[in-house]
């Protein structure tokens, strides 16, 4: 496949995740990094981490997540396994497409 067709590819499904009709999760993490995409994460930021992460992760009772270099896939897993003090977070308080959201969220601060 031609850098074009994947350019192609990666572009339509940034404009598919941003208008609802694919899940974010499904949406390649450079893709994913639309201005709705950090909107949304920003809430749910905001909803679930900001009490320990602190405004903007940049720190509090918990870690600083700013600049923030993981993927998705790694904040996805300390999400639902816990992590030091941190304990799991379901999926139904925090659904897999809320968590892209977050990393789109954290990478727009780094």
């Amino acid at each position: 496949m031609s850098r074009y067709a994947v350019w192609g590819t990666l572009a339509a499904l940034a404009w598919l995740a941003a208008n609802g009709s694919v899940p974010l999760s499904a949406v390649p993490p450079s893709a994913a990094a639309q201005p709705k995409a950090i909107t949304a994460g920003q809430g749910a930021f905001d909803r679930v981490c900001k009490q320990c992460h602190g405004p903007e992760g940049r720190g509090g009772d918990a870690p600083r997540l700013v600049p923030f270099s993981r993927e998705y896939e790694e904040l996805l897993a300390v999400v639902r396994e816990g992590k030091g003090e941190m304990p799991p977070i379901s999926a139904r308080s925090l659904p897999d497409e809320a968590v892209a959201q977050i990393v789109a969220y954290l990478k727009s601060l780094s």
